[in-house]
């Protein structure tokens, strides 16, 4: 829990990072989000249509073996990590994505050249 609270938070902030330096951003912090987003919209999509449930299904199920891969990579000196290591990544990357969801949201006003200073009430 403390690690899912800990990368929805940094995905939540790093909006505002991407507010006010822009360029700094890279393309693999956009990745988590738009998994989450694919994710999001192919489950509800899923309640209605079988192709949405596949696809789903097929998103998941390539994200969970991609992961295996990388931990049987990465745990081959501590094969006791190999079990942890695929919940870590789905948590690391689904909470990132998650975070900067939320935060576009709630930082949706903040854009353009007002977003550098501190908001100023309009008495």
């Amino acid at each position: 829990m403390t690690l899912w609270r800990q990368y929805f938070q940094y995905g939540y902030w790093k909006v505002r990072v991407l507010q006010k330096h822009p360029r700094q951003m890279c393309l693999r912090q956009f990745v988590p989000p738009a998994f989450v987003a694919t994710l999001a919209v192919l489950a509800v999509l899923a309640l209605w249509s079988a192709w949405a449930r596949a696809a789903f299904l097929t998103v998941v199920a390539l994200y969970a073996a991609a992961s295996v891969l990388q931990a049987v990579r990465l745990a081959w000196r501590a094969p006791s990590r190999l079990v942890r290591l695929p919940v870590v990544f789905g948590t690391v990357h689904v909470a990132y994505g998650a975070g900067f969801l939320t935060g576009l949201i709630a930082f949706r006003r903040r854009w353009g050249p007002s977003s550098h200073s501190p908001v100023q009430s309009s008495s």
